[in-house]
């Protein structure tokens, strides 16, 4: 490999199949912007890989800066919040502003919408092109858009991370969550919990978590400390949980 080559390892999850416009301009200019992304059925069909598409629609806009995820970040809006004003704007019963103010934080700015071959949708930055795999890195904290290079050696040029509701919780290598449960992100003094909409999974002040032990504690329900210490468990897990190992 040469010097600013990887060899990583990960799953390809999806191709991208359509870009839209960039959100680019002020407040007013990006809504306009993202009213043209909307995916045709969006009030009331599903999202393909669960749940509605509206909701999975406004995560990705919103990038995942909702309280439901981030429940201590307070000046934040609700999944049910958004889909509220958005819905109420859709019949023409409410005016935009109330979604706006969302926006003034720039959280879309820049942003281009993408769709993918799967049924999946999700949010990057303005290099993204059709084409584009959508793919899982053993080590980051997101997906990530890649571009062939189409040389004989198969590699790839990194294109960027993107935000793909569906993906975004390790799904792509362990499948999607168990019904009713939800992933929520509570930091304090460096720790985390985690917790199911019926179960709470405390770590521990002070005790930071990190990565893959995320991922086995809150798919597997570990609930002592000694079992998620325990480093032997995780070379087993992906031996008998991924089954689609792809390398780059």
């Amino acid at each position: 490999m040469s010097g600013n080559t990887l060899r990583v390892t990960g799953v390809r999850c999806a191709r991208v199949a359509s870009v839209g416009s960039a959100a680019e301009g002020d407040v007013d200019q990006i809504f306009d912007i993202i009213r043209t992304w909307e995916p045709e059925g969006l009030p009331e069909d599903n999202y393909p890989p669960g749940g509605l598409m509206l909701d999975a629609f406004l995560e990705a806009v919103f990038q995942g800066c909702l309280r439901d995820r981030f429940p201590r970040t307070v000046s934040w809006p609700t999944l049910s919040e958004l889909r509220e004003h958005y819905l109420a704007l859709l019949s023409g019963t409410d005016r935009r502003a109330n979604i706006l103010k969302y926006l003034q934080n720039g959280v879309a700015k820049a942003a281009k919408f993408f769709t993918t071959k799967e049924g999946y949708f999700g949010v990057a930055n303005k290099d993204v092109n059709e084409g584009d795999v959508v793919c899982i890195m053993l080590g980051c904290d997101m997906p990530l858009l890649i571009r062939s290079t189409e040389q004989p050696n198969g590699t790839f040029n990194l294109v960027g991370i993107c935000f793909v509701p569906g993906l975004l919780d390790s799904e792509g290598l362990l499948g999607h969550l168990p019904e009713n449960w939800k992933l929520q992100m509570i930091f304090k003094d460096g720790s985390l919990k985690i917790r199911g909409s019926n179960l709470s999974i405390p770590i521990g002040q002070g005790w930071p978590l990190k990565g893959l032990m995320m991922i086995l504690t809150f798919f597997n329900g570990f609930k002592t400390r000694k079992e998620i210490e325990s480093r032997n468990r995780i070379p087993d897990f992906f031996r008998v949980h991924w089954t689609s190992e792809v390398l780059f």
